[in-house]
């Protein structure tokens, strides 16, 4: 499902691409896998390995099952430090 890019809209600071908005309501329709589950990134070792590492024990600490965490592994894994963001980002919600 498409949603327009809102005309004010401004470029997301860590991958640069577009925010998108719901038309309807006008916020920002980036929901993680896990919305219950925050991991504080911001002013915190930046480090790719410990980003992985921070965002694997809070999927673990929560119950996650282990093939989920694996899968997130795998999925931080695959490109590069921005790409390893937007991952944590998809599955956790980020501080």
């Amino acid at each position: 499902m498409d949603f327009p890019i809102h005309p004010s809209c401004r470029r997301c600071h860590t991958c640069g691409s577009p925010l998108v908005y719901d038309n309807r309501t006008e916020s920002k329709m980036m929901d993680p896998k896990y919305k219950n589950i925050t991991v504080q990134l911001t002013g915190q070792d930046g480090n790719a390995f410990a980003i992985m590492a921070k965002v694997s024990k809070a999927l673990r600490s929560n119950d996650v099952a282990e093939s989920e965490v694996e899968q997130y592994l795998a999925e931080s894994m695959e490109g590069d430090y921005d790409s390893l963001l937007r991952t944590a980002m998809s599955w956790v919600n980020v501080e």
